[in-house]
């Protein structure tokens, strides 16, 4: 063996080393890669992507010195940053209760007033409330921007699936119907419920029609009556709004009857299918001080 040679070997590569030892000493730390910059960003970057053919390799996304986790993304950041500030939020202030699930909510099932037995829809109702919808169609078609459902041909098959949608959806929470009976007759004499719940509020909306026959009886007023008070006592709501057509007379005294206050009229807020500009009224009830 030649031990000169070998000598020569050792001496070069310890000076290679002391070189690169030396140049390291003297390079900046990316802040982005907690690499190098000369080592990464100056000989990496300009080199072609292997897997696309053509143009630079990026650096990856590496976490921050100290920390165990791979950075987001610049998409996902403000969304972490705007959950940050609502748990915060959430946290800090001590006035604000959580919001429980609303699945898990225990809500009554039933709703008694003087004259009426208000209820969820549940399968088999759908003859009553097709009955009760033929009857009604050509006084509910006159405001078609606000219930433009009733527009399109009601059959038995679609009420009963109505009255089974409505059940599903209101043990999900996704929606409170309420079918109001007649507790004298057992007629069914008007529908009404809670929707477009925001349970994070809470606040909701109530909304109703009435069967013809039934009409000027106050039964719509005792159902809307009944059904704020069960918004503010069973699900804490800080707002029940109605919002009804600028020209419907009818619902508009309803919603003064039962102590909503119009807080404005939304200009050209609503096109109807005759493709006509409708004006809508906001109407809102807030709960008691006490």
């Amino acid at each position: 063996m030649d031990l000169s040679s070998t000598g020569a070997k050792a001496t070069g590569a310890s000076s290679r080393a002391s070189a690169r030892g030396l140049a390291a000493s003297q390079h900046k730390t990316c802040r982005l890669c907690a690499r190098c910059s000369n080592c990464w960003h100056r000989s990496r970057a300009a080199r072609p992507d292997p897997r696309s053919g053509t143009g630079p390799r990026r650096p990856p996304r590496l976490a921050a010195p100290g920390s165990s986790s791979i950075m987001p993304s610049a998409a996902s950041a403000p969304a972490s940053s705007a959950h940050s500030a609502r748990t915060s939020g959430r946290t800090t202030n001590a006035s604000v209760p959580p919001v429980p699930e609303a699945i898990l909510l225990d809500l009554p099932t039933s709703i008694e007033t003087p004259r009426l037995t208000l209820r969820p829809p549940r399968a088999g109702d759908g003859p009553e409330l097709f009955g009760a919808l033929v009857e009604s169609l050509p006084e509910l078609r006159q405001f078609l921007a606000s219930l433009p459902w009733v527009a399109a041909e009601q059959t038995l098959e679609s009420a009963e699936t109505f009255c089974r949608n409505g059940e599903a959806n209101f043990l999900a929470r996704r929606d409170l119907p309420f079918l109001a009976f007649e507790k004298r007759t057992g007629q069914l004499v008007a529908s009404t419920g809670l929707h477009r719940t925001v349970w994070q509020t809470p606040k909701t909306e109530v909304g109703y029609w009435c069967r013809t026959k039934a009409c000027g009886n106050g039964f719509v007023s005792e159902a809307v009556t009944a059904l704020t008070e069960y918004a503010f006592r069973h699900i804490h709501a800080a707002r029940v709004e109605l919002i009804t057509d600028e020209e419907n007379a009818a619902s508009r005294r309803v919603a003064e009857r039962c102590g909503f206050v119009l807080e404005g009229v939304l200009r050209n807020e609503r096109r109807a299918p005759d493709s006509s500009l409708r004006n809508t009224c906001v109407y809102a009830r807030f709960p008691s001080a006490a």
